[in-house]
């Protein structure tokens, strides 16, 4: 899988790279975003999509969260928490 990145944030606690890019849709007429979440050897694991026309991201691993900053310089938190992780017991 080849894609133009523009965007890329690394998880040094957990080996993912998160690398934002076109989802190849369009929402009014402009690109849509994607974060694609890919492991230590650069294959595809997840993908999570933004609502937003983000421009620029920065990843936070301590709390998976990727900031992104839109066209008008407002900064957006996307939760990059995966739907297959396990969640602590009670």
């Amino acid at each position: 899988m080849l894609v133009p990145g523009m965007a890329l944030g690394v998880d040094p606690l957990r080996g993912y790279v998160h690398l934002m890019t076109r989802s190849g849709r369009l929402i009014d007429g402009r690109p849509q975003r994607a974060i694609l979440r890919l492991d230590d050897r650069l294959r595809f694991l997840e993908g999570f999509t933004l609502d937003v026309p983000a421009g620029r991201m920065v990843y936070l691993a301590r709390r998976e969260i990727a900031l992104v900053i839109d066209d008008e310089d407002r900064f957006h938190a996307c939760p990059l928490r995966s739907a297959t992780a396990a969640t602590p017991g009670p």
